[in-house]
């Protein structure tokens, strides 16, 4: 498989689901292009909190390097938890 089509291959597997973050009008980079919206994966595992991804759900897709299937899922709360620093899931925040 040449460059060209294994970045073809992994461009068909990534994308995001669920509505825009962090509004429809204010697109994080992201979830900019439509064309990688995809379908919400209802009942995949998330990758961080294992809890199944539900309709509504908003998060990404990515490839899965490894193991047995092609893609991962995350909820978009949990991949931020994961890499920034303090972060706080918008509805859980305290009121301390």
């Amino acid at each position: 498989m040449t460059d060209d089509e294994l970045d073809e291959y992994y461009d068909s597997l990534r994308g995001w689901f669920g509505e825009p973050w962090p509004s429809p009008e204010e697109r994080a980079p992201v979830c900019e292009d439509d064309a990688y919206r995809r379908e919400t994966p209802v009942g995949a595992e998330c990758m961080y909190c294992e809890v199944p991804v539900a309709a509504g759900d908003r998060g990404m897709i990515v490839p899965h390097l490894g193991g047995e299937r092609a893609t991962t899922v995350m909820h978009v709360d949990c991949m931020l938890r994961a890499v920034v620093p303090g972060y706080e899931i918008p509805s859980k925040k305290s009121t301390k």
